[in-house]
């Protein structure tokens, strides 16, 4: 009775071995289940900051990308107006000294007018007296000779010599005398249209000196509006070269601000890609993880349990083939007392009718 009830009890350890076994694995399967939530709730989060930290950073770069420009766009206006001040500037002081000289070169022509006018009058004049103009020329000078002042002073003063002369000589009145006053009016008069001529072409000759001056003064105003021409040509391509430097360093400046904002953008998402793929790679190792030691867990728990249920039914069968023993032993036993019963009653029944009722009692 002992006996049996010894492997009933172990017969219920075992079962409950087992269920404990199945609670465990359960809890094993439970706290898998968890661990790979909170692997993921923790992936997603990783994976959020790393995306909101790479769109920050982004940003940021795109903001400063923006902020430089606008200094670059800022100095170039500011360089433009500054040009453009200068070259105003310039161009006034161009155009002010370029008036100015002219002002004063005519001022030079327009003195020197009216010795021209003079000179090329005279020299017509002078053309006509000598008969280079035919003879309505000629008669214009003729018409146009007027003596000096002194002319008549002089003619008078000569023809009152030879009179005295004369009638010194006792010849007052006479041809002769007549004759010689006259060729002595003449010569005076021919000497004094020479006079004239000489002064005409006197004259002329002022008239040349000032179209020479005048000529000067028109060569300056040429020479003058070249120089004006070219220090506005120099002015303009200076200011050009200027401008397309200026263009030019802003084009590489913000070709340079672009190309650093593109390369640090790329770091950034190649920085965010390698992030997600080592947050991604450590998320998969930890799932690993974890289903590798549920796993491991389990197994260890079926172990336990067997281990158990093969220490109940080793203890249960243990049990039940010390019952069979002993009930083997008992009917070993019982079998003999039988046979030896047995014999004991053959041998009475052999000794006669004593010995049967003997046999008959022992075994009835």
């Amino acid at each position: 009775m002992a006996d049996n009830m010894s492997y009933l009890s172990n017969m219920i350890a075992s079962q409950e071995a087992a269920k404990a076994a199945e609670a465990s694995k359960a809890a094993i399967q439970q706290g898998q289940t968890n661990s790979l939530a909170a692997l993921g709730q923790g992936y997603n989060t990783g994976r959020g900051d790393i995306n909101t930290a790479t769109g920050n950073a982004v940003g940021a770069i795109q903001q400063g990308g923006a902020t430089g420009q606008g200094y670059y766009d800022s100095a170039l206006s500011n360089s433009k107006t500054a040009l453009g001040g200068a070259y105003d500037t310039a161009t006034n002081a161009i155009n002010h000294g370029y008036n100015g000289a002219n002002t004063a070169i005519n001022q030079g022509i327009n003195v020197n007018q009216p010795w021209l006018s003079g000179g090329q009058q005279a020299n017509t004049m002078y053309g006509n007296a000598l008969g280079l103009n035919g003879a309505s020329g000629n008669q214009a000078a003729v018409n146009a000779f007027q003596a000096g002042p002194g002319y008549n002073w002089q003619v008078g003063q000569a023809t009152d010599a030879i009179a005295r002369k004369m009638g010194a000589l006792g010849m007052a009145g006479s041809g002769n005398a007549m004759t010689a006053i006259s060729d002595r009016a003449g010569q005076m008069a021919n000497q004094e249209y020479g006079n004239w001529q000489n002064r005409l072409q006197g004259l002329s000759a002022q008239g040349q000196q000032a179209a020479g001056a005048m000529q000067s003064g028109y060569n300056n105003l040429a020479n003058n509006a070249n120089a004006y021409g070219q220090n506005m040509s120099n002015l303009a391509s200076n200011y050009g070269s200027n401008m397309g430097n200026l263009y030019s360093t802003y084009g590489q400046n913000s070709a340079n601000l672009a190309n650093t904002n593109a390369t640090n953008t790329a770091n950034m998402y190649a920085n965010q890609g390698n992030n997600l793929s080592s947050l991604a790679t450590g998320y998969g190792q930890n799932q690993a993880n974890v289903y590798t030691g549920a796993a491991n867990s389990i197994a260890n728990t079926n172990m336990q349990g067997a281990q158990l249920a093969n220490e109940a039914f080793t203890s249960g069968a243990a049990s039940m083939d010390a019952q069979n023993n002993a009930s083997a032993n008992r009917r070993t036993s019982l079998v003999g007392g039988l046979l030896s019963g047995l014999g004991t009653a053959g041998a009475y029944a052999a000794a006669g009718p004593m010995g049967g009722a003997m046999a008959k009692k022992f075994i009835g």
